[in-house]
C-alpha cells in the first residue's frame, strides 16, 4: 500500500489498505495510512474515521493526530483541529510537524503572533524548509515584510529550486511594489 501511495496510484494503495485491515482491523499504522490515502483523494470525511479510528487503537500516536487536524482544517473544522494539535503536543511538544500545523491553523484564525511562536517551535524541532515558508506568511501578516523576505530567501539559499519559496517571495515583492524582484522570482 505504501508503494502505491507514494506512486500517487491511490485507489490501488486505498484498496491494498483496506484488504490488510480486513485480515486485522487492529492496524493503527494501516489505519493512518489510509487516511492519508483518503485525504489525498479529497476524502476527509472517510480520512477522519480512518484517523479516529487509528488513535481509539493507539491514543499516543501523535503522526495521525497531526493528520486527523489537517483534514479537520480541509473541512472548516480549525476549533477541532487546533484542539487535537493541542492534545499532540502535550503528548509531544517536539513535534515539528504538530507544530507546523498548529502554526498554519492559528494563520488561519488571524492568531499571527501565537502562529510565529509555533512556526518558530517548528524550526527549532527541526521542521525548517516548509515550517520556514509558513513563518513567512505569519511575519508578513504581522508587518515585518523584511523578516518574511529575509526567511525566504533562507530557505532559497538551502533550496533554490523551491518553488513555493519563489513564488511567496514574488507575491511579498509585488504587494511591497518591487515589481523588478517580483518578476524575477516568478519563474
Amino acid at each position: 500500500g505504501l508503494a502505491l501511495k507514494d506512486l500517487h496510484r491511490f485507489p490501488e494503495a486505498r484498496a491494498a489498505f483496506e484488504a490488510s485491515l480486513k485480515l486485522n482491523s487492529e492496524q493503527p499504522q494501516t489505519l493512518n495510512n489510509l487516511g492519508n490515502v483518503l485525504a489525498a483523494t479529497d476524502r476527509h470525511g472517510e480520512a477522519i474515521r480512518a484517523f479516529e479510528a487509528a488513535i481509539r487503537l493507539d491514543p499516543r500516536y501523535v503522526d495521525c493526530m497531526n493528520n486527523l487536524a489537517s483534514s479537520l482544517q480541509e473541512l472548516g473544522r480549525v476549533d477541532d483541529a487546533l484542539s487535537v494539535c493541542n492534545v499532540a503536543l502535550r503528548l509531544d511538544d517536539s513535534s515539528g510537524q504538530t507544530l507546523n500545523t498548529l502554526g498554519k491553523l492559528l494563520v488561519q484564525a488571524a492568531q499571527y503572533e501565537e502562529a510565529k511562536i509555533a512556526f518558530e517551535r517548528a524550526i527549532e524541532c527541526g521542521n525548517t524548509i516548509v515550517a520556514k515558508i509558513n513563518l513567512s506568511t505569519a511575519l508578513k501578516q504581522l508587518g515585518d515584510e523584511q523578516g518574511a523576505i529575509g526567511i525566504l530567501q533562507d530557505v532559497l539559499q538551502s533550496e533554490p529550486h523551491n518553488v513555493e519559496a519563489h513564488n511567496h517571495l514574488g507575491v511579498l515583492y509585488e504587494q511591497l511594489g518591487d515589481t523588478a524582484n517580483a518578476a524575477s522570482e516568478f519563474r
